[in-house]
């Protein structure tokens, strides 16, 4: 209990860290806490005094009164402020519903947004005036309650631009992190078939969720997370290009060949076989940019004469490459 005081009083000093602020949702919506939590705000309530309630104090109460669906019509001064304390807490926290967080998604509360692998990057406008695009070989799942809950789930990558809106704020969850923002534009890149996850901001700032730890990023800022040692690394980058497909562009901006590889297989919806090539040659790094309408075979030529390989097709949906010298 010790430590959960300590939570607490770092709460109201607006001293909690990213991982802190987790372990503190987490003890909020253990049932067995109600009664602690209960005490400490009643606390707070005796501390302040009976004062005046604002009207933005009253939107937050009646959120929080219609997600616990409280019924009483006239709650006393001393409930509100206890249900005001609750609803700021979350808003400030950004994580949910005050001893009552859902499961991020449950069967028949989502809507799917999907861009096959080989077709184009396409746009979409969500339910709160967010627009997203999605590229090739990409799920999206937002909830049905959109509005009053902006949970999205990604499955491959997208560009967001996102209405602001503090009193609902906006995540996306992409593989075992969780992304957190209220108005700004960001790219969120995460296929499960690679090893890294990548998130860069254009405007605004966010904070992202990982392991244990939480980063802060703003404009220009990138972070990558290794899905395998759960190891993030920030950086400070240009964002020009990072959403250069949504335009149909294909560029690779120093990125390593197996990564080139995958974005083709998504771009062309073929299966390419590596089989063949080494491991130093499918590590060297590519950076170069294709305009919309390049065929695979003018991209597969570009790459034959930058790094020495060669390739072949072996059906209209399969290509196989090759390390120089070798002979298909």
């Amino acid at each position: 209990m010790d430590r959960l005081n300590e939570l607490w009083q770092k709460y109201l000093r607006n001293e909690l860290s990213g991982p802190e602020t987790r372990q503190l949702l987490e003890a909020m919506e253990n049932k067995a806490n109600r009664k602690l939590f209960s005490r400490l705000m009643e606390k707070e309530w005796n501390a302040a005094g009976k004062e005046e309630i604002t009207a933005s104090d009253h939107k937050l109460i009646q959120k929080i009164r219609t997600d616990l669906e409280i019924k009483q019509k006239k709650p006393s001064a001393r409930r509100l402020f206890l249900y005001a304390s609750a609803a700021c807490l979350l808003v400030l926290l950004g994580l949910g519903t005050w001893w009552a967080v859902p499961q991020f998604f449950k069967a028949g509360d989502f809507i799917k947004l999907e861009v096959a692998a080989g077709q184009p990057a396409e746009a979409f406008t969500l339910p709160d005036s967010s627009v997203v695009w999605l590229n090739s070989a990409t799920v999206l799942e937002y909830r049905r309650d959109f509005k009053e809950s902006r949970d999205i789930k990604l499955k491959g990558e997208a560009y967001f631009k996102v209405s602001p809106d503090r009193m609902h704020p906006f995540r996306v969850k992409f593989r075992d992190n969780e992304l957190l923002v209220t108005g700004t534009r960001f790219v969120v890149k995460a296929y499960a078939n690679e090893g890294l996850s990548r998130v860069d901001v254009e405007e605004g700032s966010v904070r992202v969720y990982h392991d244990t730890d939480s980063t802060g990023l703003q404009r220009n800022n990138s972070l990558v997370i290794d899905e395998h040692t759960n190891t993030a690394t920030f950086s400070r980058s240009d964002f020009t290009g990072a959403n250069s497909w949504k335009d149909g562009l294909l560029s690779f901006n120093n990125i390593t060949l197996d990564e080139t590889l995958n974005a083709l297989e998504r771009y062309f919806d073929v299966s390419i076989d590596t089989s063949a090539l080494s491991g130093a040659t499918v590590k060297k790094h590519i950076t170069a940019t294709y305009p919309a309408g390049t065929s695979l075979k003018e991209v597969m030529d570009g790459l034959y004469h930058l790094l020495d390989i060669r390739y072949e097709f072996k059906d209209p949906g399969t290509l196989k490459i090759y390390d120089a010298g070798l002979s298909p």
